[in-house]
């Protein structure tokens, strides 16, 4: 059931880019189908949410006391077209905290990395996406308890829904997944230029 659990995000996203790439229906005919142009531009945005966190924590002894935790996160990127951009990545997913027999402490997480945003229209104002790319996993422990620092570089999923605003402005409603180490539900605001 664990080895499941693991590899239903990626599996959305994979079958999700493969029907996108291989459809008979090119991006930019889709746009003008829904009375879209296709308009290359550059986006940021900010996003507040919970983690889920699960350190390791068998090598110390401890039990993870608190796994969830507030987190933000920050990116930026470019669309090539209405359904395809490039975005890059830094979450601070805040800390879990875990209990020894003889202390506590709590293991911070930050993650950043770079891929590939699949958008496919549902309306003329929503879009749900896909995310696949890289990038790199650090946490650290605050008070020097005898844990293993981890910097992972691994391959990241994800899915969320951009929804236009109007103007510049466009909602964004994220899910993250770096393997079991850390997953990110999201939502902010993204201005695009």
């Amino acid at each position: 059931m664990k080895i499941l659990n693991k590899v239903k995000p990626l599996s959305f996203v994979i079958v999700g880019l493969t029907v996108a790439l291989f459809s008979p229906v090119k991006a930019g005919e889709l746009d003008k189908k829904l009375g879209s142009e296709t308009i290359k531009h550059w986006y940021v945005g900010a996003n507040l949410g919970q983690s889920k966190l699960e350190p390791n924590v068998t090598v110390v002894g401890g039990i993870v006391d608190d796994n969830k935790s507030n987190a933000y996160k920050v990116y930026g990127g470019y669309k090539f077209t209405n359904s395809l951009a490039i975005e890059a990545f830094y979450s601070d997913l805040g800390a879990a905290h875990i209990d020894i027999i003889t202390d506590e402490s709590d293991i911070d997480y930050k993650a950043f990395g770079a891929g590939l945003v699949l958008s496919l229209p549902i309306t003329r104002k929503l879009k749900v996406q896909g995310k696949v790319g890289y990038g790199a996993l650090k946490n650290d422990i605050k008070n020097g308890l005898a844990y293993e620092q981890i910097e992972e570089n691994m391959v990241y999923s994800g899915l969320g829904f951009e929804y236009y605003l109007g103007g510049k402005l466009s909602w964004r409603f994220d899910y993250d997944h770096f393997d079991k180490d850390y997953q990110l539900l999201s939502t902010g605001l993204q201005f695009n230029f």
